[in-house]
């Protein structure tokens, strides 16, 4: 299995922080298929952009669609379930991982749910 993966910057912290929450708004409806599938994956850059650790994913498989201009939710995974902690300048990319041909997935917003962290 054949896997494509191209990342785009989706926020850079203005201030150390807490990401409690990553979503994405496709302008287009994708429907969701296991053998030629497209994973959004959210990805801890570092303040070098450098980093390759996944937070965050949402693979849309068979019964996983996007709809179009309905805002879905792309969940934490367990071990960030208090949220992902970053240093000011710190860089999280949204990485569109193509599984074999993957899953057309068209142009969105990308809404980034953060606090300050405290201390």
């Amino acid at each position: 299995m054949l896997s494509e993966r191209l990342a785009r910057s989706i926020f850079t912290a203005p201030c150390a922080c807490v990401v409690r929450d990553v979503s994405y708004t496709p302008d287009v409806a994708s429907t969701g298929d296991n053998t030629n599938t497209t994973n959004l994956n959210v990805i801890n850059k570092g303040a070098a952009g450098s980093g390759t650790t996944e937070v965050g994913n949402l693979d849309l498989a068979t019964g996983t669609d996007l709809v179009a201009f309905d805002n879905t939710r792309i969940p934490l995974n367990s071990t960030y379930a208090d949220g992902v902690t970053l240093a000011k300048g710190d860089v999280i990319a949204l990485q569109f991982e193509k599984v074999s041909t993957g899953v057309l997935v068209g142009p969105g917003l990308v809404t980034i749910r953060f606090v300050p962290k405290v201390g």
